[in-house]
Formats: C-alpha cells, sequence, structure tokens
C-alpha cells in the first residue's frame, strides 16, 4: 500500500489507484459484503460454489478500520463472517455479466468449437470414456470423427447404445433417416435410434420430438406437436465467461441431460446436467490431452 494512502474512514469510490485487473477499492476502503454464505470449505472441488445455508454471509477484502485492516486481513483468500447488521465499514460491489463479444459470436457460428474437439481427441477417430478397453469403450464415452461429427453418451465396444447425443459436422449431411437434423438427442440400441428421441436443424430448431423404431422416426416427419418434451438444445456462456456450453437445456434456460462445456484453451467437460449442475458419471478432457473419468452429484465432484 503506497504511503498517504491510510485513512480512518471511508472514502469515495474510485479515488484510489486500482489493482492490477482494474478493479477498484478491493483491498481497501471497505470490505465487501458476499452473497454466498459462510461455512467450512469442502474438501472436494467446486465450481462457483453457493456455500451452505445458514445465517451469516462471507465477508473478503481490506477494510479501513485499524482493527479489520491488517495487510492478513487483505489476502483474496482470508474470509470473514456478518449478518444482516449495519458495519460502517462493510460494504458490497455491484457486477453485471459481461456482454458476449462480437469474436465470441463469430467462434460459435464458424463452429470453431468443432475443431477444439479434434483437438483434444488427438486423431482421426478416437474414442474415450469409462471402461476404454485398447479403444473400445463400453459405458459412457465420446467419439469424434474426422468429418467433425461427434458423439457422447452410451456405448458397446464404440456402438451407440443407451442415451446420447450425435452432432453431424459434415456440410450436406444428415443424421440417417432423418432429412435436415444435424442434432440427435436420444436412446439407442446397438447403433440404431430406438426409443425416445429429438432431431434438430442446423440452427437449433426442434424438428422432430417422438418414438424411433430400426433408426427410423415412428409418425409424421418433421412434426410440429411437442407435447411432453421440455428441453431445448443450444449453447450458451457459462456465467463466469470462461466457459462454452453446447447440448440440453431446460424451459428455464439451464443446462439439463446431455451436453458438454468447452474452454478455449481446450479442455472439456462431458457429462449430464440436472437444472444446471453436473450430475452422474463424466469426462474431463484437459488441454495438455489428460484425460479423466469423473463423477458428479449435484454439480460436487464426488471422484
Amino acid at each position: 500500500m503506497e504511503s498517504g494512502y491510510g485513512h480512518s474512514t471511508r472514502q469515495p469510490v474510485g479515488t484510489k489507484q486500482p489493482n492490477e485487473l482494474g478493479i477498484y477499492d478491493m483491498s481497501g476502503n471497505v470490505e465487501e459484503w458476499c452473497s454466498d454464505m459462510f461455512g467450512t470449505y469442502p474438501t472436494l472441488p467446486q465450481t462457483n460454489p453457493l456455500g451452505p445455508s445458514g445465517q451469516n454471509h462471507v465477508a473478503r477484502g481490506g477494510t479501513y478500520h485499524s482493527n479489520y485492516g491488517t495487510p492478513k486481513m487483505c489476502r483474496v483468500s482470508y474470509r470473514k463472517s456478518y449478518t444482516l447488521t449495519d458495519w460502517p465499514w462493510v460494504g458490497f460491489r455491484l457486477a453485471h455479466p459481461r456482454e458476449e463479444t462480437q469474436e465470441e459470436k463469430e467462434w460459435f457460428e464458424a463452429n470453431q468449437w468443432r475443431d477444439l474437439l479434434l483437438l483434444a481427441m488427438n486423431s482421426n477417430t478416437r474414442s474415450i470414456g469409462w471402461g476404454n478397453t485398447k479403444g473400445q469403450v463400453t459405458g459412457l464415452g465420446a467419439i469424434y470423427y474426422y468429418d467433425k461429427s461427434f458423439y457422447f453418451g452410451g456405448l458397446n465396444n464404440n456402438i451407440f447404445n443407451g442415451n446420447g447425443i450425435l452432432m453431424i459436422g459434415r456440410d450436406n449431411y444428415s443424421i440417417s433417416n432423418c432429412p435436415d437434423c444435424k442434432v440427435y438427442i436420444g436412446n439407442w440400441s446397438k447403433g440404431l435410434k430406438s426409443g425416445t428421441g429429438a432431431c434438430y436443424d442446423e440452427t437449433g430448431k426442434l424438428i422432430y420430438y417422438g418414438k424411433f423404431k430400426n433408426d427410423k422416426p415412428v409418425g409424421t416427419y418433421p412434426s410440429t406437436n411437442f407435447a411432453g418434451y421440455t428441453r431445448q438444445y443450444g449453447n450458451a456462456k457459462d456465467p463466469s465467461g470462461d466457459y462454452f456450453y453446447i447440448g440440453e437445456f431446460n424451459r428455464d434456460g439451464k443446462p439439463d441431460g446431455t451436453g458438454f462445456f468447452i474452454r478455449k484453451n481446450g479442455d472439456m467437460v462431458f457429462t449430464t446436467y440436472k437444472n444446471g449442475l453436473r450430475e452422474g458419471k463424466g469426462i474431463y478432457i484437459h488441454s495438455n490431452g489428460d484425460i479423466a473419468t469423473e463423477k458428479w452429484k449435484n454439480g460436487v465432484l464426488t471422484k
């Protein structure tokens, strides 16, 4: 802290020098009262945790108060606990999500995430997942093809089996027996669409939802009656701005069903989601090529 910056009372916002990120008043003036509740840190990794339920909120950052403004308490890792009381040395910060840049919009529109998938999978055709034996996956897995088509879901010796999502990467090609369908999300049996599934065109518009038998839709295709379908397919930026999500959403706009997060540096997470939280088995591909199979429950990593 520079000399002459010490004060015994609050100061107007933004009148001192910002930190290295250009943000003002992060290590002084008043502490920041956070929306997160105070509690013991969990032992497993978390992503944007909200903290436990309780009465006390977390406060972070330094303050002018002589008893609380020590260098130790200015560390970003240091937390204090406060109730909803008028503390003169505690304030709060209003933040607004960053608008998506034109570059980010073009990144999605150009399907550059498919190139990142190819880079991560590291070959023309590669399969990864739980129960991977000599390149053959039985269980949850992912396969990326030379034409930039991609599958994530249940597999039996690399044959689609169980619930999964298939995305066609080649121009002028569609999901078999489903004209204009670029994305199929639903059930498979021995490599054939079977049971209930949904088809989307290249814009993400739902064009069929219903039963399949022997790889073919049962009933009118394309259809306009989507009664009972509570999800939608698309892509969105994670609130942190670090990840992009591609897959199913519920009507509240939260990831729900089958999908994956992808970061521009090549890190990816394939799993299923329940009301915005990761749930069940998943696959983590690191940008350095390392692959980990993981499990989540209510958004918390358990393995």
